[in-house]
């Protein structure tokens, strides 16, 4: 899978100004409180087109990441890189630096 420049760039943006869930969650992004229709729409076509970059889209609800005291989250994060298309070599990185 090639690295989308433009999502890594804008990846970068969205980490230098998080609120507090996402501090939480680096990687991710959460979403306040329900959208509008337009908003619902909008997002739809975003996760799609991330979604056509080879990217898997994961979504929480804020008070779930705030409040997660058991690990769900990570766990959530972590069963989805196991399971990903990430070359073996790295999942194997990734076991090796304790993160599996």
């Amino acid at each position: 899978m090639r690295r989308d420049p433009f999502m890594a760039r804008r990846a970068k943006e969205l980490r230098a100004n998080q609120n507090s869930a996402e501090a939480r969650v680096w990687s991710i992004e959460i979403d306040g409180d329900t959208h509008d229709e337009e908003a619902q729409l909008r997002d739809a076509k975003r996760t799609d087109d991330i979604e056509q970059a080879g990217y898997r889209v994961i979504r929480f609800w804020n008070n779930y990441v705030l409040n997660d005291k058991d690990g769900g989250v990570a766990e959530v994060i972590l069963e989805a890189v196991r399971t990903s298309s990430l070359p073996e070599s790295e999942k194997q990185r990734l076991v090796a630096e304790g993160f599996f």
